[in-house]
């Protein structure tokens, strides 16, 4: 029971609770900017850009709701008039970088990359945009067949922002976040505790002989020449696939890592870990490697569940969730290939 609530509990939701403050403070910049007016003149302004992916300016929108969390952004493309611009939309906003990825890239920022770690989780962000981008192009092109549709979209005046109806919406957004860690992240963390605490002979001493230990091993064989083909990584790519603050939670539970709140020292949160098993499985390439893949791959349980209910089918989830991973391994690979040919 100690162990339970100790290294079960406590060390899995505690992991994602620390990153609160900063998910609520993302949410509430979006809120203000849509408060404002400035979003729909975005999407005017962003229009014949967005018409080279593929896409009308209308579905910027949706889009950056994504960047706070992929299931608004994907509900959010009910509004859309182009059918080719919804689907296209559901299927391209998973690649961002949402409120749940954002833990893990902020700590394998902090871990292995100093006082570049505000950079690499910068271009993390780039890298998911990037990644839709070209999604989306590549989707106009061949899947959906090609519309031009009229756009048309009224732009209302520019005002300051009721806070009242921000906070409201902040809150109403950063609930799911809690609801998420309340219920989700501590069924994971008390599953997880079980698999890494026993396998079908009883309970062991050595993590490494449990179940998780077990399914992770068989995941991780994908990841050979990515740099990060340990047990500990594959049970957190399969954990994330569940809900991607899962990620952090595994690492937590496997690793024992401490308190890494964004606002952490750097120094300290490298002193902190460095008798931590983390620093010693992964690399500086591999890291970045592990971060891309994170970035990129499979969207959560959650988000795989609207895709289809919005999309309507089957097809489109297993399309998104073998797709994205399909892409997430290929980037990857060449990052940790590329980067280590080059000496880094």
């Amino acid at each position: 029971l100690p162990s339970l609530v100790c290294d079960g509990i406590i060390a899995g939701v505690g992991g994602v609770l620390t990153f609160v403050p900063l998910i609520f403070t993302l949410f509430f910049c979006l809120s203000f900017l849509d408060g404002t007016g400035y979003m729909a003149r975005v999407a005017f302004v962003m229009d014949p850009i967005m018409r080279r992916a593929g896409l009308s300016g209308k579905a910027l929108m949706p889009i950056i709701c994504g960047f706070g969390c992929a299931v608004p952004g994907i509900m959010g493309a009910r509004a859309l008039d182009s059918e080719k611009d919804r689907m296209i939309t559901i299927l391209v906003t998973p690649f961002l970088t949402c409120g749940a990825k954002l833990p893990v890239m902020a700590l394998f920022g902090a871990i292995f990359f100093g006082e570049n770690a505000g950079d690499v989780v910068f271009a993390m962000y780039l890298i998911g945009i990037i990644g839709a981008i070209l999604a989306s192009s590549i989707l106009s092109r061949t899947v959906f067949e090609k519309d031009n549709t009229s756009f048309v979209l009224e732009l209302p005046p520019y005002r300051i922002p009721d806070m009242k109806t921000v906070l409201l919406e902040t809150w109403d957004k950063g609930k799911g976040y809690l609801i998420k860690a309340g219920t989700i992240i501590f069924a994971m963390s008390v599953i997880l505790w079980f698999l890494s605490s026993y396998n079908f002979a009883g309970q062991v001493e050595d993590m490494s002989e449990s179940l998780l230990a077990s399914l992770g091993g068989i995941m991780s064989t994908l990841f050979v020449f990515h740099g990060f083909d340990t047990w500990e990584a594959g049970s957190a790519v399969i954990t994330g696939i569940m809900a991607k603050e899962a990620v952090i939670s595994t690492m937590g539970i496997l690793y024992g890592l401490p308190d890494l709140s964004p606002d952490t020292e750097t120094v300290e949160a490298v002193g902190m870990v460095a008798n931590t098993g983390l620093q010693m499985a992964f690399t500086t390439m591999s890291a970045l490697a592990f971060m891309v893949f994170s970035q990129l791959y499979t969207p959560c349980m959650t988000a795989l569940g609207t895709i289809k209910k919005e999309a309507g089918g089957w097809k489109w989830m297993f399309l998104s969730a073998i797709g994205n991973f399909v892409v997430a391994w290929v980037v990857s690979l060449l990052v940790y290939q590329v980067g280590t040919l080059l000496g880094f």
